[in-house]
């Protein structure tokens, strides 16, 4: 992951705006009287399909394919499994979906942060950084 702010910064917007759609989209879709496992899957899949649309047709353009398609693609799969497990289970108003995706998105940016940063090791620290 490119540490320049710009795509720091990109990284968040893109994963916040699939997080925060793809769970106004599920909430939308699903209600209580869906069975939460098909709820779950069908929300998954529709994150996913949302998070490549966005991704391919937006956010590439601007930081980068390989840089947005996976967080992306994540952030909207969990958005969209939880929002959607949650509508199953109990009406949820479109701002706490929205909140909740979008803070699901940020923790996922996070978490691909810090697995890129386990992966490289040592070796892809900038010069001065310790832990």
């Amino acid at each position: 992951m490119n540490r320049n702010a710009y795509f720091i910064v990109g990284d968040l917007l893109s994963n916040a705006t699939v997080g925060l759609l793809a769970a106004m989209l599920c909430n939308s879709l699903i209600g209580p009287g869906w069975p939460m496992l098909v709820a779950m899957l069908v929300a998954m899949v529709l994150g996913m399909i949302l998070a490549m649309l966005l991704a391919t047709l937006v956010f590439s353009r601007f930081f980068g394919a390989m840089e947005v398609m996976v967080p992306t693609m994540l952030s909207g799969m969990f958005a969209g499994m939880v929002v959607g497990m949650i509508a199953a289970m109990t009406p949820l108003t479109m701002v706490n979906a929205g909140l909740l995706g979008l803070l699901i998105g940020l923790i996922t940016i996070g978490l691909c942060a810090w697995a890129n940063r386990q992966l490289r090791g040592p070796q892809g620290q900038l010069e001065g950084e310790h832990e």
